[in-house]
């Protein structure tokens, strides 16, 4: 089992999920490798979307579009760091999950 939380794949310490879609299209059944592919379609001044594919194989189980905005520590929205944006917008695939 590999696994890899949002703070340890991106540089943003304090994100609140304001908004998240599901489709669920497929089952995954108990002993089936399941992995979960993630992009960012978009980054904007304090928020940024991810968008999760869950599959087992070739087969879609669900498709996911998370918002988040990046808040300081009395809640209110500041804007994403130049670090954070970069690696949010590299245009790499990444593969969080996988057991």
């Amino acid at each position: 089992i590999s696994t890899l939380s949002l703070h340890d794949a991106l540089p943003i310490s304090d994100g609140q999920l304001v908004a998240s879609n599901l489709v669920w299209s497929s089952a995954a059944r108990w002993g089936d490798r399941v992995e979960v592919d993630v992009t960012c379609p978009r980054v904007g001044t304090t928020s940024f979307v991810l968008d999760f594919v869950v599959r087992v194989g070739e087969r879609v189980c669900c498709q996911v579009s998370t918002t988040y905005v990046h808040i300081d520590q009395d809640g209110r929205p500041r804007p994403v760091s130049d670090e954070a944006r970069a690696q949010l917008t590299s245009g790499n695939s990444r593969s969080p999950a996988a057991c």
